[in-house]
């Protein structure tokens, strides 16, 4: 009866199960297997940084990192730990995924480490960040060698590395906005040089002490802003 069944199934086309005998994994002897179905899980809900959670810049995703890749319970900051934040076409935070936890001035780092989550999470671009316990956020050779081999696999896989955030004790460096890595050719840009001159102002401010020191400080501001944009009348001043 049963052998009759599967022929007319067969012969109608039918891939739909045959009988009610419930089929079981067979047992596997040591060393073996059996494969088994993934899904992403949620470990913790995480604190947004702003309304849309955009991280679209370096100061952003540093944000992100202080809110929640510190506060978590597997974060050490004696060791490098390494991560990779996942962002959606407009470049809203969807969450982060811990990829490595190495030693006090190390950690190891490979690209398909970096994707898997990116690709199971349906990320539009990634954002790679990581600490140095000594403070100092300065990139090493092996940071700038590892961000490399990170942007060309995205470029092939069709996920963008936007950044690598590295983060330092109270500051951080942006290895993008710093045109390091994979970047240089963002040097040559108005935008960039915009960018690095706002930088300079921003840190040259922070360490004037008077009124007078700051004036002359955004002088050399606006200075360089008309070189930049090849302009020979001043830009207006700052509103007091």
């Amino acid at each position: 009866m049963k052998n009759r069944h599967v022929k007319q199934a067969r012969k109608n086309g039918s891939t739909a199960a045959v009988g009610t005998q419930h089929q079981t994994a067979p047992s596997l002897g040591p060393g073996q297997f059996n494969p088994s179905e993934y899904k992403i899980v949620t470990l913790r809900e995480c604190v947004p940084i702003n309304e849309r959670n955009l991280c679209d810049n370096g100061e952003r995703c540093a944000q992100y990192w202080r809110l929640n890749v510190e506060k978590a319970p597997w974060f050490n900051p004696d060791a490098e730990c390494l991560v990779a934040l996942l962002l959606d076409t407009r470049r809203n935070a969807k969450g982060h995924n811990l990829i490595s936890i190495g030693l006090l001035d190390t950690v190891l780092f490979h690209a398909r480490e970096a994707f898997r989550s990116a690709v199971i999470g349906a990320a539009s671009a990634i954002v790679l960040m990581h600490n140095h316990p000594s403070g100092d956020p300065t990139p090493s050779k092996g940071d700038n060698s590892a961000t490399r081999k990170a942007i060309k696999a995205g470029e092939i896989i069709g996920i963008e590395v936007l950044d690598h955030i590295i983060i330092g004790a109270g500051r951080y460096i942006s290895m993008r906005e710093r045109g390091l890595a994979g970047w240089e050719h963002l040097r040559s840009s108005l935008a960039w040089k915009k960018a690095r001159a706002e930088r300079q102002l921003f840190a040259a401010l922070k360490t004037a002490k008077t009124k007078e020191a700051q004036s002359r400080i955004w002088e050399r501001h606006f200075a360089t802003l008309n070189k930049l944009e090849g302009r020979t009348a001043p830009v207006l001043a700052r509103a007091a």
